[in-house]
């Protein structure tokens, strides 16, 4: 096995310019799921793990500060297993 480079991953992707491409659709179940969250005791986000700080939902993280979550990660194992082991370990 080859030795892990230490790898710098972004945790926050800064882009202040227009979102014209937003679908609407992802806008309403963003709205209906806002609305809906009041009811919510614990929330299972899901995501990828060989991106896992790329495929997090920012929507969901400013939202659900308060809410208990649980992040499961799919496709684990098609992930690099040391690069996944560092990102989980946070």
């Amino acid at each position: 096995m080859e030795p892990v480079r230490r790898t710098i991953f972004r945790k926050v992707f800064d882009y202040h310019g227009p979102l014209a491409w937003y679908p609407g659709h992802m806008a309403k179940a963003q709205r209906i799921m806002g609305e809906r969250l009041s009811r919510v005791d614990l929330v299972i986000e899901v995501r990828d793990a060989r991106v896992p700080y790329s495929s997090a939902n920012t929507f969901l993280g400013a939202v659900l500060a308060r809410k208990a979550k649980v992040v499961v990660y799919n496709k684990a194992d098609l992930a690099n297993p040391n690069l996944f082991s560092v990102c989980t370990s946070e």
